[in-house]
């Protein structure tokens, strides 16, 4: 006997093995045409800094996901390509007072 489960609108799947086989951590959080990109940070010196660089990029449409390191001067940003480009990712980060090293 198969399975289905539907998850919000855009998402069904069918499981011959029931729902103990889903492995959720792998297949329930990012979509696989998400991107990835490291950026170079410059300007931060504490950690009201990286806060204000985190909420620029998470307030960037697209983005996933940015987790700013003080200690290595970046960004890791998640997003989705089709809406969040390099550009507006950079022009958010400028926008809150700090720079990208190209």
């Amino acid at each position: 006997m198969a399975t289905i489960l539907t998850i919000g609108c855009d998402h069904t799947f069918l499981f011959s093995g029931g729902l103990s086989s889903i492995n959720w951590d792998e297949t329930m959080t990012e979509e696989k045409s998400d991107k990835k990109i490291h950026l170079p940070v410059t300007g931060m010196v504490c950690d009201g800094c990286v806060t204000s660089v985190k909420d620029a990029l998470e307030s960037v449409a697209g983005v996933k996901k940015a987790d700013v390191s003080l200690e290595k001067k970046e960004a890791e940003v998640t997003y989705d390509p089709a809406q969040a480009t390099k550009e507006k990712l950079k022009k958010a980060v400028k926008n809150a007072g700090y720079d990208v090293r190209d």
